[in-house]
């Protein structure tokens, strides 16, 4: 649907006699926003409901985008801040832990520095396993603020615009809720 979107946008913007448009490569996050409130050419009916429309007409499989994208309109609720910090705490204290570890037993004897978790049994185990869920975790946050840059980068979002991924979530999941009101 967003490339229908971007197809009619395109052939707006080179209409008429002295077309010196560009023909656009992305869609804008304020493109999405307006659709639904700047009215076709008949005056009464919003661009988005044409689209939504034609759509139906055309291949109604394209409207699905809802049951296609649930994971964004999750995506809206997470807040990068707060999981952002959350495991930096969740570091810190695998850290912490490990190194009171490397001192100390459950029963207070002192340990040698250098013993190796995996001889620590348990308690052992249970620090090796967070140890490396966090680092998976750590993994995963870069593989997402990657995914996030060319998200911003398919939107036409400024790089130097500070949007947060919950905000550009919200934006295309409110976006298709106004594909879902448009489509009554």
């Amino acid at each position: 649907m967003l490339g229908i979107i971007l197809h009619i946008g395109n052939r707006l913007n080179t209409a008429g006699e002295s077309s010196n448009a560009k023909i656009t490569a992305g869609l804008t996050l304020e493109s999405l926003k307006q659709l639904d409130q700047v009215k076709a050419f008949d005056r009464r009916t919003t661009v988005l409901k044409y689209i939504v429309r034609v759509c139906e007409e055309k291949d109604s499989d394209v409207l699905n985008l809802k049951s296609e994208l649930a994971s964004v309109i999750k995506a809206g609720k997470v807040h990068w801040e707060q999981w952002h910090v959350q495991l930096a705490s969740l570091e810190w204290n695998t850290e912490k832990l490990s190194e009171d570890a490397a001192y100390s037993d459950f029963e207070g004897d002192c340990l040698y520095q250098g013993e190796s978790l995996n001889r620590q049994g348990r308690r052992g185990e249970f620090i090796l396993q967070l140890t490396r869920a966090s680092q998976r975790l750590k993994a995963r946050a870069l593989q997402i603020q990657e995914k996030f840059r060319l998200t911003k980068e398919y939107f036409s979002v400024d790089t130097s615009c500070q949007i947060q991924p919950h905000e550009l979530f919200q934006t295309i999941g409110s976006f298709l809720e106004c594909v879902e009101k448009s489509r009554l």
